[in-house]
């Protein structure tokens, strides 16, 4: 008898127990040491964007970020930034793969990698600080895009609708049917608070990215090529930005 109970179960189809999830897996989260200064300045503006963008974060959003933090030039040149956005994705053209939605670990890989990029002779207690600065404002300008938004689908039914009001010769008590009404006007100051709104947060983001090379000229320190022609660049977009919101009546 337990001669054949041992071949039956010898018999039976036992699989191995099933490994983690895809969602345990990213919910741990691995700091590599080289960007350990970041990382919380880097979380902050992740979660913040991750809120506030349609589309989450993106690949595209954040190579996007290294570009206008000023840790690379142009990400289309750099073989590493090729080689993050291209490992794992599920598409074979680049425009396609930038749409693509990451995690908080994959960019904390890609920000350590282009911190093992940085120049040896770089003040890397400096640079941190500057980057951590830059996220944080960042986050803010996401955190409030966000609250508004939200602020604003709330709202939004109260402003098309108006009290029940008593139709003429209506018997008293009688149930009258909400009638919408719109406030003559009222729309298009709304719309353009809206856009005055992102062209002050847009602008605020865009001073905040000169300052550092303001502080470098300030103290008589030459800027790279690479850094005048990023600063070349948020010049012309605070003018351009300056040119807008006057023209709006800002």
């Amino acid at each position: 008898w337990e001669f054949n109970v041992t071949e039956k179960l010898k018999r039976l189809p036992l699989y191995p127990a099933p490994g983690p999830g895809a969602a345990l897996k990213n919910s741990k989260v691995v700091v590599p040491d080289e960007v350990a200064p970041l990382a919380d300045a880097i979380m902050d503006w992740f979660i913040a964007a991750d809120a506030a963008l349609p589309e989450g974060v993106t690949k595209g959003e954040v190579l996007e970020l290294l570009e206008d933090l000023a840790v690379v030039e142009n990400p289309d040149d750099e073989k590493w930034c090729m080689l993050w956005l291209r490992v794992g994705a599920d598409n074979h053209m680049d425009e396609k793969r930038r749409l693509e939605g990451t995690h908080f670990n994959k960019v904390l890989e890609l920000f350590a990698t282009a911190m093992s990029h940085r120049p040896a002779e770089e003040n890397r207690q400096e640079f941190a600080e500057r980057i951590n600065k830059e996220l944080s404002a960042r986050a803010r300008i996401h955190a409030e895009k966000s609250s508004a938004t939200a602020a604003s689908a709330m709202n939004a039914p109260a402003q098309g609708m108006k009290p029940p009001a008593a139709a003429p010769g209506a018997a008293p008590g009688m149930l009258q049917i909400p009638q919408p009404f719109s406030i003559p006007g009222s729309e298009l100051p709304e719309h353009q608070h809206s856009a005055m709104d992102d062209l002050n947060m847009e602008l605020m983001t865009v001073k905040s990215q000169m300052k550092p090379f303001e502080g470098k000229l300030q103290r008589g320190v030459s800027l790279t090529p690479a850094e005048e022609r990023r600063y070349s660049k948020l010049q012309q977009r605070q003018t351009d930005l300056s040119t807008r919101i006057a023209e709006a009546g800002g």
